[in-house]
């Protein structure tokens, strides 16, 4: 991308990059974060349940994608980043799916291999 030292658009475009570089570390952090959620829910590890893990999935990992695609169109962050980004929502919002909908069959296995996923594209996102 051009930069013009006197127009405002182009500073603008460099803060929402800086915006969207912010929320994509803080994405992966939070990613990182339900993990060990899901560590300390297991009744084998000691934990009380879930509801943590649960709860923390649907309100952090599911707005972030939201901010992170927003950023990444007005920031012009590149092609590559803007599917990476719309990616990692799609394969985000299906990921509980993988636990209610299937639960029981072996197919709900397939969350934690969901959640490997996403903790790769969101260390590509980052």
């Amino acid at each position: 991308p051009y930069t013009y030292p006197n127009d405002s658009t182009y500073d603008h475009m460099g803060l929402i990059r800086k915006i969207y570089a912010g929320l994509a570390w803080l994405y992966l952090t939070c990613v990182v974060a339900q993990f060990a959620l899901a560590g300390l829910g297991l009744p084998q590890l000691g934990g009380a349940g879930m509801a943590a893990h649960a709860d923390f999935g649907y309100i952090a990992l599911h707005l972030t994608p939201i901010l992170l695609i927003t950023a990444s169109l007005i920031g012009r962050v590149g092609r590559r980043l803007v599917w990476l980004t719309v990616t990692l929502a799609v394969v985000v919002f299906a990921q509980p799916i993988w636990v209610s909908e299937f639960r029981g069959s072996w197919v709900a296995a397939l969350h934690i291999v969901v959640a490997g996923v996403t903790l790769i594209l969101s260390w590509q996102v980052a």
